[in-house]
C-alpha cells in the first residue's frame, strides 16, 4: 500500500505545526498575553481540555484508553484490508491526530487547544488533521459508491 506524497506532507507539517504550537502556547512567559483575535469569530489562546468532545465530562484515564482502543482498531482495519493510497493517507491522518491528542492527555493531563472558532469552540491542529482524515474516507467512499 502506498501513501501519497500529500498526505505524507500533510501530516508531516500538520504534526509538526501541532507540537510546535503547543510548545510555545505553553510556555509564554508569566504574565504575558496568551490569547490573540486574528479574524472576527477566530483567535489563539490556550485551553486545556480536560473533557472529550464538546467539554463532556468523561475522566482522562477512560479517555486515554478509549482513544488507544480507537487507534488499535484503525491500525487492525489498515492491516486487514488492501487500502488505495488516498484510504491510507486519511487513515495515516487520523492515527497521528489520535497519537497527538494522546499525547496532550498523557503528558498535561487533558488535550491543550488552541484554535478559538466562531460559536465558542475551541480546538487544535490535531483535531483538524482528524476531520481531514475522516472528511477524505467519506468523500472517498461517496465517490466510490456512487459510480
Amino acid at each position: 500500500m502506498k501513501i501519497s506524497r500529500s498526505y505524507l506532507l500533510l501530516v508531516l507539517i500538520g504534526g509538526t505545526a501541532e507540537l510546535c504550537a503547543r510548545t510555545l502556547l505553553l510556555n509564554v512567559p508569566p504574565g504575558s498575553r496568551r490569547d490573540f483575535d486574528l479574524l472576527p469569530g477566530f483567535g489563539v489562546g490556550v485551553y486545556l481540555n480536560t473533557g472529550s468532545v464538546f467539554g463532556f465530562a468523561i475522566p482522562n484515564n477512560i479517555m486515554i484508553a478509549v482513544m488507544a482502543m480507537a487507534l488499535v482498531g484503525i491500525l487492525f482495519y489498515w492491516r486487514r484490508r488492501t487500502l488505495v493510497a488516498n484510504e491510507a493517507g486519511a487513515l495515516l491522518l487520523i492515527a497521528v491526530g489520535a497519537i497527538l491528542n494522546i499525547s496532550n492527555r498523557i503528558l498535561y493531563g487533558g488535550v491543550v487547544d488552541y484554535i478559538h472558532i466562531p460559536f465558542g469552540g475551541v480546538i487544535n491542529l490535531a483535531d483538524v488533521m482528524i476531520a481531514l482524515g475522516a472528511a477524505s474516507l467519506v468523500f472517498k467512499a461517496e465517490t466510490r459508491y456512487a459510480k
